[in-house]
């Protein structure tokens, strides 16, 4: 028995970074109760999940094959506060609808890492939407504002002079009350949490509790190699990708990031991890060594079918990498290139610049190496099966608004760069909107002379809905989209995941699709404006 309950710790402490107060309190726990509660919270910011979440959801399903019982708690109320862990600047908040419409999606993608039926699942509204004045109050009394400036994202905020606003102090309480809320054993988290995590240790002891245990897991690092993984910095893989996204992401991160993706998302035997580390760090210095590659297409392979078979059969990561390896072979780029949406922020004036667009995507790490990657006419665009080299630092996107539309509907042309790697940039969901919103400059509200404003129809496909519904664009202003509703657009930064759900249609899957584009020239902004 001894024996067993060691080698189930080993198992538990695996990937842990840290374990407060200490592993020997986490191994008098579990033999003193057996059955620990282990809570993970997930703030439901955006739709998707990305592998950077399967890492702590990873060590809350090995809690649970010990036995142990999962508690899975989707932040919908602490959503709308935002979290400001590793944060210079605040969260943007997310409505109540919005958060929960979120987490609907989150459940299913959860899924393929963690048993959700035998998981207690909870969202924080339950216990926070109803918390009293005089209760936020008792809250706030056990935190002190020194306390808080300890943490170095708000600490390094207050001596850069940046803003920090109130609500965000109260994040750390919200979310340890949710401890005392579920009466946790354990609570895991990424170390950036690591504050979070203590907060929830210290409101369980002041309310009469026995204090939850931290274990805190390893960030995983984006596909730039530099960046922790998120949607903000573009560098993400989602667990609901495609498999051909998901195997040519995994293709595309830098070799020396290959043993940190195997070992926090892989079972592979640590010493033999360390041996492919060496032999990556011989190919860097130009020694005899490994190839690489073949470590990267079994890394691609693992993770493809570990994410994917769930939804497309046992052996998808070996099909992919069949796949992958015959596109290689004949250089039929299309067969392996991956989507990718072209952010507003890059399209000025109908034009997009390629050299950030190559950044953010992955494809290059300087902008540096994309000039000299255009310069040598290894950025080709194919379009019709015709390759035309690209010698200019921006493209221009179509003027013919009817052309566009098309363009957004599906991809159309294979962006290749350098001989291995190929991109489809589409124009789809929330970017397509956002990039279309913003092909005329500044909205006609901040309109001058020189600027154009810009309508724009979207239809909204339901689910398990087979009537269309009209959806006009919407403003930032608080105001949620109406079901055919004609709403001037006011903000050069709004795309259609902020707008979920649709009134009526919460907790359905919401498809868009552009269908006019109409252009207003100033005079009749002006006349048409407030």
């Amino acid at each position: 028995m001894p024996g067993e309950k060691q080698n189930e710790l080993e198992f538990l402490l695996r990937r842990a970074i840290e374990v407060l107060p200490s592993t020997q309190e986490l191994e008098k726990r579990i033999s003193k109760k057996g059955k620990l509660r282990v809570k993970l919270g997930i703030d439901p910011t955006s739709t998707d999940l990305t592998l950077g979440h399967s890492v702590v959801l990873q060590k809350l399903a090995d809690f649970q094959a010990m036995g142990h019982t999962a508690v899975l708690i989707f932040g919908d109320f602490t959503g709308m506060v935002g979290d400001p862990s590793g944060r210079n600047k605040s969260r943007p908040p997310l409505s109540l609808e919005q958060a929960q419409a979120n987490a609907k999606t989150y459940l299913e993608q959860a899924s393929r890492v963690l048993d959700v039926e035998k998981a207690e699942i909870h969202y924080n509204s339950e216990w926070l939407a109803p918390l009293t004045m005089k209760e936020c109050v008792e809250l706030c009394s056990q935190m002190t504002v020194a306390r808080m400036l300890e943490r170095e994202d708000l600490g390094s905020r207050f001596r850069n002079q940046d803003p920090i606003h109130i609500h965000e102090f109260l994040y750390a309480l919200l979310q340890g009350f949710d401890s005392v809320a579920v009466k946790c054993d354990i609570e895991l988290g990424a170390t950036e949490q690591r504050f979070n995590l203590l907060v929830g240790r210290q409101l369980m002891e002041h309310f009469g509790l026995e204090p939850q245990i931290v274990m805190t897991l390893p960030i995983l690092v984006g596909t730039d190699g530099a960046k922790k993984m998120s949607k903000s910095e573009r560098n993400y893989i989602a667990i609901l990708d495609s498999p051909t996204d998901m195997f040519g992401k995994i293709m595309s991160i830098p070799d020396e990031i290959i043993p940190h993706y195997f070992s926090l998302l892989t079972d592979k035997d640590e010493a033999e991890i360390k041996k492919m580390d060496e032999e990556i760090a011989k190919a860097k210095r130009g020694e005899k060594s490994a190839n690489p590659m073949v470590f990267k297409l079994e890394l691609a392979q693992m993770i493809t079918e570990r994410f994917q078979a769930q939804q497309y059969g046992v052996g998808i990561g070996s099909r992919e990498r069949a796949k992958f390896l015959s596109a290689f072979a004949s250089r039929d780029k299309e067969a392996i290139a991956q989507d990718v949406t072209i952010p507003a922020h890059l399209i000025k004036d109908g034009k997009i610049n390629l050299v950030k667009f190559l950044i953010e995507i992955g494809a290059v790490k300087s902008a540096r190496e994309a000039r000299r990657l255009i310069k040598q006419g290894a950025v080709k665009l194919k379009v019709e099966g015709q390759r035309l080299p690209i010698k200019r630092e921006t493209i221009e996107l179509d003027p013919d608004p009817a052309r566009l539309v098309k363009a957004a509907q599906g991809p159309s042309a294979i962006l290749e760069v350098g001989k291995t790697s190929a991109y489809k940039p589409v124009l789809v969901a929330g970017d397509a909107l956002e990039a279309v919103l913003n092909y005329g400059g500044p909205f006609w509200r901040r309109a001058t002379a020189n600027w154009r404003g810009v309508k724009v129809n979207v239809v909204a496909f339901v689910a398990n809905n087979a009537a269309e519904k009209v959806l006009m664009t919407s403003t930032d202003c608080g105001s949620e989209p109406n079901i055919g509703e004609d709403i001037y657009v006011e903000s050069q930064h709004y795309t259609v995941s902020n707008w979920a759900p649709i009134a009526g249609y919460q907790g359905n899957e919401i498809r868009f699709e552009i269908r006019d584009i109409i252009w207003l020239d100033l005079q009749t902004v002006q006349t048409q404006g407030n």
